[in-house]
């Protein structure tokens, strides 16, 4: 009986459910659905699947100062991928904590207990993504390359290119994905990253700063900071600044 139902509950968790496949577009930090608690205000972008995720979620969560998410928890069967928007805040992953500001990156792998916890004086803002891979969990190749990891964004050197600029967090396997890369673009006015191109691991484009149009399967789609594209398994796409200043976002694709 104990068997059957744990066999129940699997099936009808949010992870394990079927999910409808992520469209590609843009999807505005203004237009997002609000859920709302005392402590914190959530944003809900996506949720669905993609080529290689049976689960895929993008939402970001402004919590009140001083206040912890949640207690210490782990997830078994999803990685989390935090990106801080605004504030300070404590990334505690197993025994190890650290406080990092805007642009930093928490990659939190499955089984890891961790929590964020606001330890500034004003609200802190941060996208969460949690995602779940079709193929079967591989916890040998995550150890391998480190496990979980905090990437403080004073640590990442920017690189200075003809067309603007790049920060290079990452590029490895994880627990849920065959290869994981993450990097931040800085654009100068005017400028397109590149002609129309397509590529089969699937992409996120989130705005930091600045005024953007993505072009995604013929169509064009504005955005600024908050805002985010997906970009799906093979959809061509490429993006510009169509501001008057430098435009910056983050880029990483998932296979």
């Amino acid at each position: 009986m104990l068997f059957l139902l744990i066999i129940v509950l699997f099936a009808h968790s949010p992870v394990a459910a079927q999910q409808p496949s992520t469209e590609s577009g843009a999807y505005h930090w203004e237009e997002a659905d609000i859920s709302s608690s005392d402590i914190r205000v959530r944003r809900h972008f996506l949720k669905g699947s993609t080529r290689d995720l049976s689960y895929l979620e993008l939402h970001a969560t402004t919590l009140a100062p001083g206040q912890p998410l949640h207690p210490l928890h782990t997830h078994e069967d999803r990685e989390e991928l935090i990106i801080i928007k605004e504030g300070s805040v404590e990334v505690a992953i197993e025994q190890e904590k650290q406080v990092v500001g805007p642009g930093s990156v928490a990659l939190i792998m499955p089984g890891d207990q961790h929590n964020l916890t606001n330890v500034g004086q004003d609200s802190a803002t941060f996208y969460i993504l949690l995602y779940t891979a079709k193929s079967a969990p591989n916890q040998q190749r995550a150890a391998e390359v480190g496990g979980s990891l905090v990437v403080d964004w004073e640590d990442v050197p920017f690189q200075e290119r003809e067309k603007g600029g790049v920060r290079s967090f990452f590029e490895r396997a994880t627990v849920m994905l065959e290869r994981l890369e993450m990097h931040v673009t800085t654009l100068n006015p005017g400028i397109q990253s590149h002609p129309p191109h397509t590529h089969r691991p699937a992409e996120i484009i989130l705005m930091l700063e600045g005024e953007s149009q993505e072009f995604i399967d013929g169509e064009y789609f504005n955005g600024s900071g908050g805002d985010l594209y997906f970009l799906g398994s093979e959809t061509e796409h490429t993006i510009k600044n169509t501001g008057t200043e430098p435009c910056t976002y983050f880029a990483f694709q998932f296979r």
